[in-house]
């Protein structure tokens, strides 16, 4: 990871220009300042930076695992998303991301220790890495393939010897009283310059305490090893020290014997001390931790959020069942820390009859890869975890439900039922392995939606919900409530049932991560069939955003085709086709399993919605190949006939749209689809080759034909008409077939559905009827229909003031009623005269009240559920707020609605700060001061932050706009803020 580097080190220019290449290998005996020297390249500038120091000899697939995991915990999801597959896989990957992140540095300590593979693979990302970029390696000695690098920088032991200058400035204060002419000289003859007897010298004078006889050269030594007992050797040996790790190892003093011996320690600033590598070697001795100390030593670090180095310590002692304990005695959510790379290696170096002894460790594993799909690492571990325990083994039933959903995902529920009943049937199935099953067995009844089989997954839902809120695992909950609105409710076409139910599991899912973006994905194909394509749209937009940070190609595949719908309803025949396009260009993440299936069928049917025959055709024969192979091709039948109806053969339609309607296991959702697209068809035989349309690309029928509407179709559009108001939806027909759903309505005799209207203020004011822009008259029309939006009814009077403060009322009133006029001709109806007051029409929408109401609701919540709410919230925000109005009555309305944004993106930064995920943490922080730059607190917060990342340069970009800030405004920096400019060492410039 990239921590810090210790404070109170000097600066040494010299060296900082001699690592000014785009890679640079510094290399030389321990003790000379490598990792001093790389951590203080790697954090000194505001790049960002990733720094790894290898502890043991490693593989190609073990450094990849590190990079990762250092990455994440970093913060940079966006780089760790990329650190996951086949070594060649990831280095492609991996520059590409380099080539686009904007600049990165990245170290890499103690490189003498990778093996062949690792250096093999270093030098190939070496050789091909461009500026910004920069990697700085740094060992004893570098290993053939990076030491032939061509076009390096190199720094060796003999520049990094300390000069005498530096020399001074690292013992300046450190040896008055000493009774030689030149002490430095002294210093410089007794240590040759080497940078760690150097910083010895002045630790061990600094702490003395005046017991030392004048001139005694021992001030420049580590203590002797013959005078330190055992527990204090092993103390020195460990990776990472806090009281807590001290006291288990040397009793009750713990950190303070360090101190007292005057041996180096350096805070890293989370919590957590280090012992330099060159202490260490000279006087550590891990032979001095026995077995059973080393295991509790793990498990502090398990608890205080250090797994990876508690899984290290027991690796490196050859403990696989401590490693098999340990991993084992942590939550699943626990082990994600590990990162997947990382858990898949320590898994495989496990033997057989270890795992055969900790089932447990292969079922946390699976769970931690819930939202990951059917990976080649999941696929192994659940065969092993499915040879290795027996059918009497308590973990069994944990084992077959993750079968089970292995089967649900592959597409055969059959099976998957089968195993989960016999878990619910053993009585020694724990609550969380119960509930689980409960899902899948739901997920099974409900995979081909088969309405006979819709209640009794409802009743699993429901189960399964109450289960996991007992035990407190809410990421299984939140997947449960949106199980029940996606599976049960949006099958139905309970449409307004199913969003409150995938709102409430967005809600249970504060943290920005694939589950959460998942989740909104399936909302925003709800909302679509509302129809509320604007909230749609921003549901959208926050899990394209999740999916871009974590570069996880599956949830940018659902994105994508998330958007495709979203787009296709609004009439974006263009966009439409670009989203399904780069869903496909991902294709391989979903295209070997079920999901696969309905992802072609569904993409068949958006591209005959836009009139792509040859796309929809495509997409069909690509999902038939496919369900073939997987013996799963239901999703294809909705598919096929929704492309014939529209695109294809009218007769083939009407023939496959007959059987579905007739189908008793046909759900209400669809019912009505079929049945208008089915009269569509009876349209399209009677008029085969008319090429007449109404302007929007649907046939109509020529004068004098009118018998061609037959009574056919028009007895099968009333049927869909009914079907839609039985649904308690009637809305649903112009929104989803919105077309050929106003055929339909001219056709029966019905009255239009009248078409929402939306007004945007986030921005420019923006005014949308149904899917079509509402163009606004010139003049002052656009600040009337934003007054009332922003602000509410408005009588008369206070209009006229606002808009021609000037006039007198006769003339005032005169203008009004000319702007009304000019506003309904242009614009349609707008805005209405209710008596002296002005008002919106009923029922138009406006992005701030949503945000407001959004906003409170997230105040008020629960606060287990305030950070879901507040970022759903967010994710209505689009500041600036009407960027083109500058008027004295907006000037309250925004600082509302500024107030109540900084109160969510502090919520939101405080519990992704608590959650570790610093990232998400400084970018919540960074909105916030973009929106208020004038408040110190958010600062000092955010260069925290990137000092817990050891984004040292960073943090001092922060401090110096804090400091620029401060001066701009005449204040004196608060307390905190100064402290921060001491802490970094030196004044922000």
């Amino acid at each position: 990871m990239a921590t810090a580097a210790p404070p109170g080190l000097i600066d040494r220019p010299r060296l900082v220009e001699l690592a000014h290449r785009t890679v640079t290998l510094i290399t030389g005996p321990s003790g000379y300042g490598k990792s001093t020297l790389i951590r203080q390249l790697a954090v000194g500038e505001a790049t960002p930076a990733v720094y790894i120091e290898l502890h043991r000899p490693v593989s190609v697939a073990a450094l990849i695992s590190t990079l990762e995991l250092a990455a994440r915990k970093d913060g940079l999801s966006d780089l760790a998303g990329v650190l996951v597959g086949d070594p060649p896989e990831v280095l492609g990957k991996l520059l590409a991301q380099l080539t686009t992140s904007g600049g990165l540095t990245l170290a890499v300590d103690e490189i003498d220790l990778l093996d062949d593979t690792a250096a093999g693979w270093l030098a190939e990302l070496c050789a091909a890495v461009e500026s910004p970029t920069r990697i700085l390696l740094a060992g004893r000695a570098a290993p053939a393939e990076l030491a032939a690098l061509t076009g390096s920088g190199s720094i060796t032991a003999e520049q990094l010897t300390f000069t005498r200058a530096e020399t001074e400035q690292i013992l300046a204060g450190a040896l008055p009283g000493l009774p030689v002419q030149d002490p430095v000289q002294l210093v410089l003859e007794l240590t040759g310059g080497w940078p760690a007897a150097v910083a010895v010298a002045a630790a061990r004078r600094a702490a003395a305490h005046g017991g030392q006889e004048p001139g005694d050269t021992t001030i420049i030594g580590l203590p002797e090893v013959s005078t330190l007992d055992g527990a204090i050797r092993a103390l020195v040996s460990l990776p990472l020290l806090d009281q807590a790790v001290a006291e288990l190892v040397a009793g009750p003093p713990g950190l303070q014997v360090l101190a007292d011996l005057a041996i180096p320690t350096a805070d890293r600033g989370d919590g957590w001390w280090e012992i330099p590598e060159p202490v260490r070697d000279r006087l550590g001795d891990p032979a001095g931790l026995d077995l059973e100390l080393r295991r509790r030593i793990a498990g502090v670090y398990a608890v205080r959020a250090a797994l990876p180095t508690g899984v290290s310590l027991l690796a490196a002692a050859a403990d696989p069942e401590g490693v098999a304990r340990l991993l084992g005695s942590v939550s699943w959510r626990s082990l994600q820390s590990l990162g997947h790379t990382e858990l898949d290696v320590r898994i495989r170096a496990l033997p057989e009859e270890v795992l055969r002894r900790h089932p447990e460790v292969l079922t946390a594993a699976l769970r931690t890869t819930e939202w990951a799909g059917v990976t080649p690492s999941r696929t192994d571990w659940l065969d092993r975890a499915a040879r290795l325990t027996a059918p009497t083994d308590t973990a069994r039933p944990a084992v077959d439900t993750e079968l089970a959903r292995q089967f649900v995902r592959r597409g055969h529920p059959d099976e998957a039922i089968e195993l989960v009943d016999r878990v619910l049937a053993d009585p020694s199935t724990d609550a969380r392995t119960r509930g689980r099953a409960l899902v899948v067995k739901a997920q099974a009844v409900t995979s081909g939606d088969r309405a006979s089989q819709l209640i009794e997954g409802r009743q699993l839902f429901e189960r399964a919900a109450v289960q996991f809120r007992d035990v407190g695992e809410r990421r299984w909950e939140a997947e449960t409530w949106a199980g029940l609105g996606y599976s049960i409710d949006f099958s139905i076409g309970a449409i307004g049932a199913a969003v409150e139910h995938l709102t409430r599991a967005v809600n249970l899912l504060g943290t920005a991560d694939t589950q959460r973006a998942q989740t909104l994905t399936l909302l925003a194909e709800a909302l679509v069939w509302l129809p509320d394509y604007e909230r749609a749209a921003t549901a959208a937009a926050e899990a394209e955003q999740i999916a871009a940070r974590t570069y996880d190609d599956r949830t940018i595949a659902f994105g994508q085709w998330c958007w495709a719908w979203v787009t296709s309803r609004q009439g974006d025949a263009a966009a439409t086709t670009t989203r399904i396009a780069a869903a496909m260009q991902r294709r391989g993440v979903w295209s070997e399993h079920a999901v696969g299936v309905t992802m072609h069928a569904e993409f068949a049917a958006l591209l005959a919605d836009i009139g792509d025959e040859t796309g929809a055709f495509h997409q069909l024969e690509l999902g038939h190949e496919l369900g073939r192979s997987l013996g799963y091709e239901s999703p294809l039948r909705r598919a096929e006939a929704i492309v014939h109806a529209k695109v294809g053969d009218p007769a083939v339609g009407a023939k496959l749209l007959r059987a579905l309607v007739e189908d008793p296991d046909t759900t209400p959702l669809y019912r009505w689809q079929y049945l208008l697209l089915a009269a569509w068809c009876a349209h399209r035989r009677v008029f085969a080759g008319v090429e007449q349309t109404d302007g929007s690309g649907v046939a109509t029928a020529a004068p004098g034909e009118a018998a061609g509407n037959g009574t056919e179709a028009a007895e099968l559009a009333r049927l869909a008409f009914e079907s839609a108001q039985a649904l308690g939806h009637p809305a649903v027909v112009e929104a989803l077939e919105p077309e050929i759903g106003r055929w339909a309505r001219a056709l029966v005799g019905g009255r239009q559905t009248r078409e929402p209207v939306r007004i945007r203020l986030f921005g420019a004011i923006q005014v949308r009827r149904g899917t079509a822009d509402v163009p606004l008259p010139p003049g002052q029309a656009a600040e009337l229909v934003a007054m009332l939006a922003a602000g509410g009814p408005l009588g008369v009077e206070e209009v006229i003031d606002r808009l021609w403060p000037e006039a007198d009322r006769s003339l005032g009133r005169a203008r009004l009623r000319n702007l009304l006029n000019r506003l309904r001709a242009h614009s349609g109806e707008l805005v209405l005269r209710e008596g002296q007051r002005l008002v919106l029409v009923p029922g138009a929408e406006v992005d701030v009240d949503r945000f407001t109401v959004a906003a409170e609701e997230a105040r008020s919540a629960e606060p287990e559920n305030r950070p879901g709410l507040a970022r759903q919230a967010l994710a209505n925000l689009d500041w600036p707020l009407l960027a083109e109005i500058e008027q004295p009555w907006l000037v309250p309305i925004r600082n509302g609605v500024r107030r109540r944004a900084l109160a969510l993106f502090d919520l939101v930064a405080d519990d992704a700060f608590r959650a570790g995920d610093l990232d998400d943490a400084a970018r919540m922080l960074e909105r916030a001061i973009e929106l208020e730059p004038y408040d110190e607190v958010r600062y000092v917060r955010l260069t925290e932050v990137f000092r817990r990342q050891g984004r040292r340069g960073s943090a001092r970009a922060v401090l110096r706009r804090a400091m620029a800030m401060t001066a701009e405004m005449g204040i004196t920096p608060s307390p905190p803020l100064a402290a921060l400019v001491r802490a970094l060492g030196r004044a922000p410039r």
